[in-house]
Parts: C-alpha cells; structure tokens; sequence
C-alpha cells in the first residue's frame, strides 16, 4: 500500500540541485529558471549552459517574479497532493493505446485539454509530440489546421484504483474566423494550454488580447491553465535583447494570471511529456475538477448499465396472438 505525498511540482524545483526555488532568476540565454545563488555559483565554473550545454554567449539573468509568486503562494497556503494521488499514481504515462481490456467497465474519467493560440504556432505539432516524443524527423511540417482535431490518450495507472482515466485533446483552428467553433471547446475545456512562439512576440500579444480573455468568458469556473513556450531551440539563437523582452513579457502575462510557464521544444523533444503530465496533476489536484469528473463518471456508467440490460422477450402463441387480432 503507498503512501499519500507532499507533492512539489517540478518547474519550482532548481535544476541544478533539485531543490524549492526561493529566488528564481531566469538565465536568458537558454530561458530556463534557476536558484539564483545556485546560478551564481555555477557561472563562475561554467561556460556553458546547465540544461543544454550550449556555450553562454551573454551570462545575464533576471528574476522571474511570476514563478516566485506561485511557489510563494504554494508554501503559503501548504498545498498538498489529495489522498487519491499516491506515489504510486503519479508514476503514470500517458499512453496512445486504447486501454486495458480488463478495465472496460470501469468507470471512466474523461479530462479534456484544449491548445490554444495563434495560427502556425505550433499546436498540431505539439499533440503529435505528446505520442512520438518529439517531432519525427521524416514526417513534413503540418499546414494550418483547418477543422479541428481531437486526439486521445489515456493513462496506464488508475485513478484511486477504480477509475480510467481518458484524456481528449483538442486542437482547435488559430484563425479568427473559426472562432464561433473554438468557443465551444472553451466550453468544456479542464485545462489550457495557451502557446506562445518564442520567436513571434505578436503571438503573445494574442494570448494577451484575445485568446485568454475568451477562455476566462466562455470557459468553466476552475480550469487549470499553463504558458506553453515553445521553439526553444530557435529562441536561443535571437537576439539578446529580443530574449530579454520576450521573458520579461511572459513572466509578466503569467503572473497576472497566477500560471506556470513551461518552455518546449518540439525538435528537441524539450518538457513535452513533462508539461501534460503537470497540466493533468494540477487538474486532479483542484477538488472542485476531479469531483465534477468522477460525478460524471460514474453517472456515465450507470447509464451504460441501463441501456445494456436486455429487455425479456415474451413469447407468444399463435392461440393467443388470435385473441390480439381485429377480426376476433
């Protein structure tokens, strides 16, 4: 039997020495956040990045106000990970097969993700990722997504030993005259993934002007969102001052809105399994989400139950089907 968990999420552990950032400062050069002491200490040693092992051509770092507030707030208000979530659980992976015969009828629940953002930002390519990876080097670039796509996983553990759990993500088109069928994955979205390209500041602004003031209009009351950045590989090639702009206007929209921010990498593969299974702990973790999931799940269930019974079939005779004729 295991044991519930204090769970510290990843983005506010230093990657260096693993442990609750308090004074996280962003090194601009690979955008990756760290204990600023630790940063410190490793730069006088270093050359070279701790996370990609590229060579620093600029060492300047800034704070990251946005990730401070949220480990902040996460010591203040001495959050914890529910009973439900044992050590065990949060082993799971997030699998593109369909689920295992011996849990079909199982109650099931079903977390819907929506991608967000801008046209050609990286969105189709991202839910590819999520079952390769990374992006496959002989598969071609997709196009502008036209209609929308729904894709789903499902996890290899279940929820509190009972429950399946189902994850459909939806990949909504960018452009504004398909709005009148984003708003309905606004609807039912559990968690966001609002996606910002690094290297087109303008698809911030979007996040900033449109997109997250729809999700907050049309969206359920307690969805769990996340600042997806992504292209990483090819910010770290723009100009310094580019950097130092992009990362401070992302800090700053994250901090209004009290979200982590993950940077990825499609090419690389950078944080991809890493930024599902953060949104989908922080769903579990929202009492308010996974009651109304497992409420519905087990509705769900019953009313497949219901409509699986057989009606008894009553035979009748010819003698007695006489007696049901008009002509008698």
């Amino acid at each position: 039997m295991t044991s519930a968990i204090t769970s510290i999420p990843d983005e506010y552990l230093c990657p260096i020495t693993r442990e609750m950032m308090i004074n996280p400062v962003i090194l601009i050069e690979d955008g990756y956040s760290y204990e600023e002491s630790f940063i410190q200490s490793w730069l006088q040693n270093h050359n070279r990045s701790p996370m990609t092992n590229n060579e620093l051509t600029n060492r300047t770092y800034v704070p990251n106000r946005a990730l401070k507030s949220l480990i902040n707030d996460f010591i203040s208000q001495k959050q914890i990970l529910s009973h439900s979530l044992t050590e065990e659980f949060l082993s799971f992976k997030i699998c593109t097969k369909p689920i295992i015969s011996d849990w079909k009828n199982r109650p099931k629940i079903r977390i819907r993700l929506t991608l967000l953002g801008s046209s050609a930002i990286g969105k189709t390519v991202l839910a590819q990722c999520l079952k390769y990876g990374r992006w496959p080097q002989t598969m071609t670039l997709p196009t502008s997504t036209i209609g929308s796509d729904i894709l789903f996983y499902y996890l290899d553990k279940l929820f509190r030993n009972e429950y399946v759990v189902a994850i459909q993500l939806n990949d909504p088109p960018g452009q504004e005259q398909f709005e009148s069928v984003t708003n309905h994955f606004f609807r039912e979205c559990h968690g966001a993934l609002l996606l910002a390209d690094t290297t087109r500041l303008e698809t911030l602004d979007r996040l900033e002007k449109f997109w997250y003031p729809k999700l907050e209009k049309f969206g359920m009351d307690h969805f769990q969102s996340v600042l997806v950045c992504t292209k990483m590989d090819l910010f770290e090639k723009e100009d310094i001052k580019y950097r130092e702009l992009f990362l401070q206007r992302s800090q700053q929209f994250a901090f209004a809105h009290q979200m982590p921010i993950v940077n990825i990498s499609a090419y690389r593969g950078d944080n991809i399994e890493y930024l599902f299974k953060q949104l989908i702990i922080r769903i579990m973790e929202n009492d308010i989400l996974i009651n109304d999931l497992i409420n519905q799940a087990i509705s769900s269930q019953k009313l497949n139950i219901i409509q699986q019974q057989v009606i008894p079939v009553i035979h009748i005779s010819e003698k007695q089907k006489s007696k049901f004729t008009c002509c008698n």
